[in-house]
């Protein structure tokens, strides 16, 4: 089905920085920093117009997670205070949140990978975590700049493709999982949902098709699509500056594949501050001349990859655009359209949920995993 946009709608140019955490995995319910988010978003005002930030993380801190592996809450007593203000944070400067409930991280811990692998540890998941915290945003004031990014580069995790994790799991298993996810948040929401593939190469694993019969769930599927983009790539061919995002599309379905995208717009979700063939400035035009909508440098606080240059390459490219896309009323008002098309054209899913074992029954002090 081809996504259609309406014609009053501008499409938009995402400037965007990485802000993963001030805390891996534990800044919401845990160990919250209200300044130092007010002060960051404040000092991006100028140049970004998104930020893409990880919650769950490895699973750490958050969600509440029994012994046998089973989500009981979404975090602790603060877990909606801290995540009510990074979105009021966020909307007051003007900045779009993209909110990445998991990374292959979770990967590395052998009952935190049971959340994808059984189903049921899954539905429980949805059930007292994520739909708890779609409802949550729901008490907020706007909710119009939030992105939820199902994962970030589950491919490490994936056994058929280039799982580097401690605990592999198969492919369908991680398609199943996204679709589950992606399905709530339609069901509990107008928020756009998408993934953050490790690379345009390993998009095609997330198209419609995979989703739909991986999950048994229509509305589990993506409203647009992230991939990163990282020097490595270069030598294996993938190159955001030679190839457009229709050549990624179209041409990654493996052989005899007959699965083709419909059209789902893309946001580069990570890529470095420059490459020893491209400069910040040059990347962005790259992206806007190959068909992506925008990227998102990494990353504002990691040393290891500092944003040296972005910055005022960014605010070069707002300067020059004269179509309003770069704006953030634009961003959010495209991310409208994409959530209200998406839940238009889906249709509640079919499949019994499976029934959660009967210890699940209230726990009013569930045991939280935290790392020794």
């Amino acid at each position: 089905m081809m996504m259609m946009h309406s014609a009053s709608i501008a499409l938009p140019f995402f400037l965007g920085a990485n802000l993963p955490w001030h805390e891996y995995g534990s800044d919401v319910a845990v160990r919250w920093n209200s300044a130092w988010f007010a002060h960051t978003f404040a000092s991006l005002q100028k140049s970004v117009n998104s930020v893409r930030f990880w919650l769950h993380a490895d699973g750490h801190a958050t969600p509440v997670i029994l012994k046998g592996g089973y989500v009981t809450a979404p975090g602790g007593a603060n877990f909606e205070s801290n995540l009510l203000e990074l979105v009021q944070l966020a909307a007051a400067h003007e900045l779009v949140l993209q909110i990445v409930l998991w990374s292959f991280g979770m990967c590395q811990d052998a009952l935190r990978v049971t959340l994808v692998t059984d189903e049921h540890k899954t539905r429980s998941f949805v059930n007292h975590a994520l739909v708890p915290m779609l409802r949550m945003l729901s008490h907020t004031e706007r909710t119009d700049h939030i992105i939820i990014e199902v994962f970030n580069e589950p491919e490490w995790c994936v056994d058929e493709l280039s799982c580097t994790t401690s605990h592999c799991v198969s492919l369908s298993d991680m398609q199943r999982f996204v679709s589950l996810c992606a399905e709530a948040v339609h069901r509990y929401s107008r928020l756009p949902v998408t993934i953050g593939s490790a690379a345009p190469s390993w998009a095609h694993h997330w198209f419609d098709e995979h989703l739909i019969r991986a999950g048994e769930a229509t509305r589990g599927v993506l409203d647009l699509v992230n991939v990163h983009f990282w020097p490595w790539m270069y030598a294996r061919h993938i190159d955001i500056c030679k190839h457009s995002w229709h050549y990624f599309e179209n041409n990654f379905g493996g052989s005899g594949s007959n699965i083709t995208q419909t059209s789902k717009p893309c946001v580069v979700g990570e890529m470095p501050d420059h490459t020893e063939q491209h400069t910040a400035q040059q990347l962005l035009s790259c992206l806007e001349r190959n068909g992506f909508r925008g990227g998102m440098f990494w990353a504002l606080n990691d040393a290891k990859f500092p944003l040296k240059t972005a910055e005022a390459a960014m605010v070069s490219f707002q300067r020059a655009d004269d179509s309003n896309s770069t704006l953030f009323w634009t961003l959010c008002r495209w991310l409208g359209s994409l959530s209200s098309i998406s839940k238009a054209a889906s249709l509640p899913s079919k499949k019994p949920q499976p029934q959660l074992p009967p210890s699940l029954a209230p726990v009013r002090q569930p045991t939280l995993l935290v790392p020794p």
